[in-house]
């Protein structure tokens, strides 16, 4: 009942190449790969080819197993990135906020006097202290008229606008609850001398020889915390560089 040729012999049916060399204990897996029916994928060798007459099937498998572990890597490494990046960027905001609080607050120029005048320069810094104009009652701490008291940490200082608003403020020392009827106000901690202004290096020889000749002041802003944000020396008015570059 088979086929026969022509001359008598029989002819075996036409099998495709895979077909005559298929091994009779496979099965078929994925994307056309043979592994006989046996074997068991580990850990180790899940994507090792199977190899019969010198054909390697799944040679794709290497392939997907470096696009699956680069790919892998990639998500790992950008999430790695962003943990790494949120709370930057938060103390970053926090930071921001806060300077453009202080920045954006009143602002005063007030007359320093040096901490020492013997040493106006120690290092890179001048060491000095406000000359504040002390006007009105004190009613926290000691109480003091006109004169100028002793700064206590707990209290705080209330500035008031004079003629020239912004420059050398009428000043009393107040309790801190009672700041909302000042025109700005300072911790009474946050002034206590010494307090530092940096001078570049190059510049602290001519600065000190300028300050026993000149009005000096420093110009600040009163944050909402009650901190000082310094803005700037100034020597008869003017910034203290444009002074000594004239």
């Amino acid at each position: 009942g088979g086929l026969h040729h022509p001359s008598g012999r029989a002819v075996e049916p036409a099998q495709s190449r895979h077909c005559r060399h298929r091994h009779p204990d496979s099965h078929r897996l994925l994307r056309g790969v043979w592994q006989p029916s046996g074997y068991r994928r580990g850990f180790g060798d899940r994507w090792n080819a199977y190899t019969r007459d010198g054909l390697a099937l799944g040679a794709q498998a290497p392939g997907v197993r470096s696009r699956a572990h680069t790919g892998g890597h990639e998500v790992k490494n950008r999430w790695v990135r962003i943990a790494v990046l949120i709370p930057i960027l938060g103390l970053l905001f926090i930071v921001g906020r806060a300077e453009f609080a202080a920045r954006s607050g009143p602002t005063w120029h007030i007359p320093i006097e040096g901490y020492d005048p013997r040493d106006l320069l120690h290092g890179r810094y001048l060491r000095y202290q406000f000359r504040f104009n002390w006007q009105g009652q004190s009613d926290c701490g000691g109480r003091f008229t006109g004169s100028r008291p002793d700064l206590d940490p707990d209290c705080c200082l209330c500035l008031t606008r004079t003629n020239e608003p912004g420059i050398d403020p009428a000043v009393r020392q107040t309790s801190c609850d009672e700041v909302e009827r000042c025109d700005g106000w300072l911790r009474a901690e946050a002034v206590e001398p010494p307090l530092r202004f940096f001078v570049p290096e190059d510049r602290a020889q001519q600065l000190e020889n300028a300050l026993g000749k000149r009005e000096t002041s420093i110009e600040l802003t009163s944050g909402p915390n009650g901190n000082p944000a310094i803005i700037e020396l100034y020597l008869d008015g003017a910034p203290w560089r444009q002074q000594l570059d004239e």
